[in-house]
Formats: structure tokens, sequence, C-alpha cells
């Protein structure tokens, strides 16, 4: 089972505990928890930091020496959805990738994007972007492979679960496939470079309009379009 499976494991089940402690009764517990802002939060062993709608950062909640984190922010870092609706709450994770690949191509480009050491997302540039089909069955999803130098001065993490989106046209994540067997993270001394993988699932190569850059340590905003679909 891969690090992502279980972290979302982990989430649905720390969301199963308070769900079974409000509804055992049918009513809503008022109980005393506390902000628990000493907590350090990292997924795939990088820094995370959860987020409202607003920007405002988001803290644990610890009750009875039990951590609890917001579902939303986890979930979609993890290619995973979470819809509510009264008093239920479900999570969605991503497709599992199967194994099988043919090539495929994709008319687009690597936009170019200026060094600044005052922006995270002008740290890593991107290069040599390629895709290629995985079918299994009746199951179809595409890789995207990339090429990523570290432009900076200091070593970078780069993991393409929270810091790489695929786009479509209307600026929303398409669905991200979990559990490839491709590299995706890697940690890059300044001038170093290494090939990293993303998968997602939709209609047709064609749904990819865009690749952005958004490092998850990085300021909100502080994100890059690296690749244009033409």
């Amino acid at each position: 089972m891969n690090k992502s499976r279980k972290s979302l494991i982990m989430i649905i089940a720390a969301v199963a505990v308070l769900s079974m402690g409000i509804g055992a009764a049918g009513t809503a517990t008022i109980i005393k928890a506390e902000l628990n802002k000493t907590v350090a939060i990292s997924v795939n062993g990088k820094a995370f930091q959860p987020t409202n709608s607003a920007g405002a950062r988001l803290y644990p909640l610890t009750y009875n020496g039990v951590n609890y984190v917001p579902v939303n922010d986890f979930a979609k870092v993890l290619g995973a959805s979470v819809t509510s609706k009264g008093t239920a709450v479900t999570v969605t994770s991503a497709k599992t990738a199967p194994a099988g690949s043919t090539s495929t191509t994709l008319n687009g480009k690597v936009a170019t994007v200026e060094y600044d050491k005052n922006k995270q997302s002008t740290w890593i540039k991107f290069s040599n972007i390629k895709f290629s089909t995985k079918t299994s069955g009746s199951m179809t999803y595409y890789l995207v492979a990339m090429d990523v130098t570290n432009r900076a001065t200091t070593t970078i993490e780069v993991s393409t679960a929270g810091d790489v989106g695929l786009m479509d046209k209307n600026d929303r994540s398409l669905s991200t496939v979990i559990g490839i067997s491709e590299s995706t993270r890697c940690t890059l001394k300044p001038g170093e470079t290494a090939t990293i993988y993303k998968g997602f699932s939709a209609t047709s190569l064609d749904s990819l309009a865009y690749i952005r850059y958004y490092p998850l340590s990085a300021p909100k905003g502080d994100s890059a379009k690296v690749y244009t679909v033409d």
C-alpha cells in the first residue's frame, strides 16, 4: 500500500470516529477540544499547511489525545474528493493505476517562466514534457513525464502529488491517478535535474489545458503555468 493511500485511510478513519461520536445518539454533542498550533503536519514527507477558502491557515483539533485534521485539504492533496450532505461526509479516492502503456502526443509547449528568487513557483524549470496512455481492460488513464531542474540556490523537494496541478480549460484539477509505479517526487540540489510523473483520468488527453506548478510551501497565489496546450 502506498503512502498516499495509507494517509487517506487514516484521514477517513478520523472522520469516521467523529461521525460515530456525533451521530450515535442522533444529536450533536458538545465537546471541549484544543486548537493545536504546535502540531507539525506533513504529507509524504513534505510540510503541509491546510487553509480555508479564504486562504487562512487551519490547525488540527486535539480531543482526548487524538489529533483531527481538515479532511478537505488532505483529500485534495492526495487526489481524492470530499462531499458533505447533512451529517454525512463522503471521501472518494482517486483511481488506482493499472499496468500497460502506449505512447501518445499532445500539441503543447513548455511555458517561459523566468527565475525569481522571491517566487518559489519559478525555482523549478520544467522541460521535456511527454505523455503516454495507460490501459488495463476497459480503463484508460494518461501519464505525464516531466523533467524538472532546480534553478534555486538551495536543495528543493518536488512532489507531483501536491506541487503539480493538471488543469482543464475551466481551471479545475483533473482527477489524479494514485499508486503509479513511476517516481512522483524527487529531491534536487542546485542545478540537478530529475524526471517525475503524474497520472490523470479523463475522457481524453485533450481534457488537459495546462500544467501548473504551485509548491505546497509557497505563499497563496505563488504559482506558475509551466506547460500550455495549443
